[in-house]
């Protein structure tokens, strides 16, 4: 469940880059678009016709290149994935709680089977989303004790085995 929760702040923290990197796409396109139909139609008026068809190329030009830019980088795909990412990776979270907040005794699901459901759901959605690129917190290891500890239970396991029982 945390490493569930781990990921989907992750993937809401890509959406909105991916967001604000896509209006920055966007808004000059758009911008640039009315100014082109403008011109096409307004400036006919005041400037001669091939002047008029120059600034339209260059207009048109200039989105076109700003919208192969955008698909070149896929920024409208990784905003998708990314939000898509973030709601499964919740979705799976939630889905992971009601199951721990039910008693053991009431659930209707066998636990191994439930974990192994989880954990596909959990790599399904990681194999789909866009490439993490910071390192996550893994709450799925394993943490192992510090040389000191170690050493003390070790100690303490063969005291209790070498002691008589009450």
């Amino acid at each position: 469940e945390q490493q569930s929760n781990e990921y989907a702040d992750y993937f809401k923290k890509d959406y909105m880059y991916y967001h604000k990197l896509a209006s920055k796409f966007n808004i000059p396109i758009l911008i640039i678009s009315a100014i082109n139909a403008l011109t096409a139609v307004a400036l006919n008026e005041f400037v001669e016709q091939k002047y008029v068809s120059i600034m339209n190329a260059i207009l048109s030009s200039g989105t076109g290149v700003l919208g192969s830019i955008q698909l070149y980088l896929k920024i409208n795909e990784k905003v998708a994935n990314a939000v898509r990412s973030a709601t499964l990776m919740k979705r799976l979270a939630l889905k992971i709680s009601k199951e721990l907040s039910i008693e053991r005794s009431r659930r209707v699901t066998e636990g191994q089977a439930f974990l192994q459901e989880c954990f596909g759901e959990f790599n399904a959605c990681l194999e789909q989303s866009n490439p993490v690129e910071q390192k996550i917190r893994n709450f799925l290891v394993f943490k192992e004790l510090p040389m000191k500890e170690k050493a003390q239970s070790f100690l303490s396991l063969a005291a209790a085995a070498v002691s008589p029982s009450p």
